[in-house]
């Protein structure tokens, strides 16, 4: 018997009823994802030293986190720079230029047709 035949036979149809998990054991309702216990973290508040007055202010982690991220760029650290910079204008597009010694490819002459035709490359 090869493997996928082994395979094969280890599975069997589905018998869940509906609304039955098919999890059981699963993460329990009422818990928080990933994203939301993130996102309260960053909303957390700090007390903290502002870099540009030097005082004693309350900052959320989001806003403290930015602030390292800034210090970085202005240190001289291009990949901070360049990470403030996709945030503040946007990741710049990168185009393709798609022509042949400045003239479009056409891709329909490209294609040809066999003898059943089919269209097929050059």
């Amino acid at each position: 018997m090869k493997s996928s035949d082994k395979q094969l036979a280890n599975l069997r149809p589905v018998s869940w009823k509906p609304g039955q998990s098919g999890n059981p054991a699963g993460k329990p309702k009422g818990i928080p994802n990933a994203a939301t216990r993130y996102q309260r973290l960053l909303n957390m508040v700090e007390h903290v030293k502002n870099p540009v007055s030097g005082e004693i202010e309350d900052f959320t982690v989001a806003e403290i986190l930015d602030m390292q991220q800034m210090k970085k760029a202005r240190e001289g650290d291009t990949r901070a720079y360049k990470e403030v910079m996709d945030r503040l204008e946007g990741t710049p597009r990168q185009s393709v230029d798609m022509t042949s010694n400045g003239s479009p490819i056409v891709f329909s002459e490209l294609l040809k047709e066999d003898e059943d035709g089919f269209k097929t490359t050059k």
